[in-house]
């Protein structure tokens, strides 16, 4: 391969034409090399660590700074290469300026963002996709660089994809590469089969790409060899989406090749097909066997496991099937595209000449298609399949739970963006805001459409400047695939091949939450970009802006060091993070701990930053002997979350400290307003319905004591009030069709009833306090079965005091279950005096 790099390298140095173009074309600064390297590094780190899923939480932000970081270091790269190269020439250019309103818009919502740690996380995620994106558009100008880029992200995928093989069959382990969740599902490095699915297509579609555009013989055979594994790995993931969308995603590259590529991608794929049906079921069987018997081995982190060796029996057998396959069929590729394609092509050729050609095929495969679904779905066919893709496919349908919850997940969306129109509500906006405006208790911080998401992140004004740089790509790009000068697209295909794959399914799901692919995304865009390098005729009236092209490489170099700075402060202080935590574990001086946090939040204050400092906080306040001393430290802990909350109102961990605090402080008024606030931000978290209602009903019980009528009745009003809530929302749920599942529990629970019902018992209505406490009663007694009293005393003892009622109203009204009773005094002998005196307090 360094040999074959070395001869590219020394041709393609050689000048061989005066034009501009062939110069573009035909050389390489060897300062590009270093370029071109750190991204391929970029993408190979990326790659493995969890695809760099950006899920708003802390545990993803390691791995994500430091391809921030890594992308920093390139940016300063481009900038030093521009300072002798980037002149305002043409749309290429253009385009390279253009693309900084991107970032820019992600700043901007950031300015009033829901979350202004999120919005500024992907603002630097954003200076790393445009990084990338100027890479791809000025490297892949030369025909080296844009083989390298090529060769780079097509390697990184067959790498993907063996790996997650060899977690299938057991010879490595990752977290959740399979799961078991509606069957055997491969995930690979993903952690989430959809967006493997979306990765693989875009693969399989590079492995096509070689073996029809290809004249050597080894890259014919090797590419073709690839395309079992990624379509058995394709299968395994049982993506329905992949499956629906991937006709969509053929139909929109073959308008791009010649007529005779088209149906030699189209009969390579078919032979992939044929040869990865017979052996999907035996490989999810002997997959599903070896993974059992590996999650039997695993560590209680869930970090490793004993893996089998590559020549254990089970293991090899499957590698055998694949491979044995895979060099089947790799063969008979090689033999139809070396000795039948060029024939083919020949014949074509003055065919193919007629733009019109390159629709027939796809126009014949739409019909084709149709009536393959209809043979598939309608007809004894699909027996034929493998028994778990028969059933994916038989639940492909509207009707569907997960069709019918991204319906509501896009309409909760659109809610969203109505109160946020114009510059959004900043990046991490729909994971922080959506429990506000969603219709059900689903959980999602993710809104499963990536056009949606961005565009209640960003707003219209953010949308549009995306959009505008894809409308403005494909179209450059495919006017010029039809033109005469179409030889170029064909050699940066691949680019618009990965874009394609990755963007139409994100219509359907969250792929492009994953840093890794977004960055594949804004590469290969900024490859198809390095072609388009026709000039505007206005460009002419700005001619004098040729003298001022430092402009431009000065102002990159600029942005460079700052998202350099930032990059490393913000790893810096995640390093302090995870120094405090460490000096926790080893039970250093609280001290020591307390100044490697405040520097960490002194560089970023992340709301997780900000909780850790209160629980240590409130850690040596519980165990401090000196009551002054105490309330010195719980001083501290609220100072803290005063801080974090002025920066973070929206945060979901940080409402829950305060809670904590007020509920210790037994502030019950700042409770009962914090509460209410929630209650508007999660309306469907039962848990702040809960506790609100065991609030009030304190409130109740104090009242009564103190005889005030007043603060009786308001109280008594504040847990009906909660009590109605509850069931306006479970007549809401049951309205959503069958076929949609509701998401979170959401009912009456014990505690909401026993609210209600222990009011009304002490009042003497029985009747009414029977129907909410029977079923509390119940609920708490199972409960009591679960908890253990030692992990969870407070929980423990309320679901007792619970069933202290129910029984205590059974007894009191004559239909007391008496078995059921001895047993719980016999494991509970001090209840009974409890009992008794609830007994003895009724009317």
């Amino acid at each position: 391969m360094h040999s074959f790099i070395k001869r590219r390298l020394y041709m393609l140095s050689r000048p061989k034409g005066k034009n501009k173009n062939a110069a573009d074309s035909n050389q390489i600064p060897i300062f590009s090399i270093g370029i071109l390297l750190m991204i391929s590094i970029l993408l190979y780190y990326s790659a493995f660590h969890t695809a760099l899923f950006n899920g708003y939480s802390i545990n993803f932000d390691k791995p994500i700074n430091t391809a921030t970081m890594l992308s920093s270091i390139t940016l300063i790269m481009l900038a030093i290469y521009f300072f002798f190269k980037w002149k305002l020439e043409d749309n290429r250019d253009l385009i390279s300026v253009y693309v900084w309103l991107i970032p820019l818009t992600f700043w901007i919502s950031s300015i009033a963002a829901a979350s202004p740690d999120l919005a500024k996380g992907m603002t630097h995620i954003h200076m790393m996709y445009i990084t990338l994106f100027i890479a791809g558009a000025y490297l892949s100008r030369r025909e080296l660089g844009a083989e390298v880029l090529q060769v780079s992200i097509t390697v990184v995928g067959y790498l993907v994809t063996f790996y997650g093989l060899a977690c299938a069959f057991g010879n490595m382990y990752s977290q959740d590469a399979v799961m078991f969740d509606q069957g055997l599902r491969l995930t690979s490095v993903f952690q989430y089969a959809n967006a493997y699915a979306a990765f693989l297509m875009a693969t399989l579609l590079c492995s096509l790409y070689y073996t029809t555009h290809s004249r050597k013989w080894y890259v014919i055979f090797v590419n073709g060899f690839m395309i079992v594994p990624i379509l058995l790995s394709f299968w395994l993931t049982l993506s329905r989406g992949g499956i629906v969308v991937m006709p969509f995603i053929f139909l929109a590259i073959l308008p791009l090749m010649t007529m005779s590529k088209q149906l030699m991608l189209t009969l390579y794929t078919m032979i992939g097909v044929v040869a990865s049906f017979p052996i999907t079921g035996y490989v999810t069987n002997k997959s599903t066997q070896i993974v059992n018997q590996l999650l039997t081995t695993v560590s209680p982190d869930r970090k490793s496991a004993e893996t089998l060796s590559w020549f254990n029996g089970d293991s090899l057998s499957g590698w055998a099937a694949v491979l044995g396959v895979s060099l089947i069929a790799g063969g008979l590729i090689w033999l139809l595209q070396t000795f039948v394609f060029i024939k083919l092509d020949q014949r074509l050729t003055t065919y193919s000449s007629r733009k019109r050609s390159r629709l027939l095929l796809p126009a014949v495969l739409v019909i084709g298609g149709a009536l393959g679904a209809v043979l598939l779905l309608a007809t004894p066919v699909k027996s034929l399949l493998p028994d778990n893709l028969e059933t994916r496919l038989e639940n492909i349908n509207f009707q569907q739970h997960s069709v019918l919850e991204r319906g509501t997940f896009y309409k909760d969306s659109i809610k969203l963006f109505k109160d946020y129109p114009i510059i959004g509500a900043g990046g991490g906006g729909w994971a922080v805001l959506y429990e506000k405006y969603q219709n059900n208790p689903y959980t999602s911080r993710q809104a499963h459409n990536f056009f949606l998401q961005y565009l209640n992140e960003v707003g219209i004004l953010g949308l549009a400047v995306f959009v505008g740089l894809l409308v403005l790509v494909y179209f450059l790009f495919i006017r010029k695939s039809f033109s005469s000068e179409k030889g170029q697209t064909d050699k940066h295909l691949i680019f618009y091949m990965v874009t394609i794959s990755i963007l139409i399914h994100s219509i359907l799901d969250f792929e492009l939450s994953y840093v890794f692919l977004g960055s594949l995304v804004f590469l290969c865009l900024g490859g198809m970009t390095s072609i388009l390098n026709s000039k505007p005729k206005w460009l002419n009236k700005y001619s004098a802006l040729s003298s001022k092209r430092f402009i431009y490489p000065a102002a990159i170099s600029i942005l460079a060091l700052v998202f350099f700075v930032f990059s490393a402060i913000k790893i810096n202080a995640n390093s302090s993070y995870e120094k405090a935590i460490a000096y926790a574990q080893q039970g250093r001086s609280f001290n020591e701990v307390m100044a490697q946090l405040d520097s960490a939040i002194k560089a970023n204050p992340k709301p997780d930053y900000y909780a850790l400092k209160y629980d240590f906080f409130m850690q040596v306040a519980s165990q401090s002997k000196d009551q002054q001393q105490q309330q010195q430290f719980l001083d501290q802990a609220a100072s803290t979350l005063i801080k974090a909350r002025e920066n973070e109102p929206n945060n979901r961990l940080l409402l829950e400290r305060q809670y904590s605090l007020f509920m210790t402080q037994q502030d019950y008024a700042s409770s009962i307003q914090l509460l209410q606030e929630a209650l508007v931000k999660y309306p469907w978290e039962l848990s702040f319905y809960e506790r609100a209602a065991s609030i009030y009903n304190t409130q109740w019980n104090q009242a009564k004591q103190a005889n005030d009528k007043v603060k009786m009745d308001q109280a008594w009003a504040a847990i009906q009030e909660i009590y109605d809530k509850v069931q306006q929302g479970i007549d809401h749920i049951a309205t959503l069709p069958k076929e949609q599942m509701s998401g979170r529990p959401f009912y009456h629970s014990s505690i909401i009833r026993y609210s209600v019902g222990q009011v009304n018992m002490i009042n003497g209505e029985y009747e009414k306090a029977w129907l909410q406490l029977q079923p509390a009663g119940e609920e708490a007694y199972g409960l009591l079965e679960s908890i253990n009293p030692q992990a969870d005393p407070a929980s423990f003892e309320q679901n007792r005091m619970i069933v202290h009622w129910y029984l205590a109203l059974a007894k009191k009204q004559g239909n007391l279950d008496q078995n059921r009773y001895n047993t719980f005094i016999g494991k509970y002998p001090d209840s009974k005096v409890q009992i008794d005196n609830i007994v003895s307090s009724l009317k």
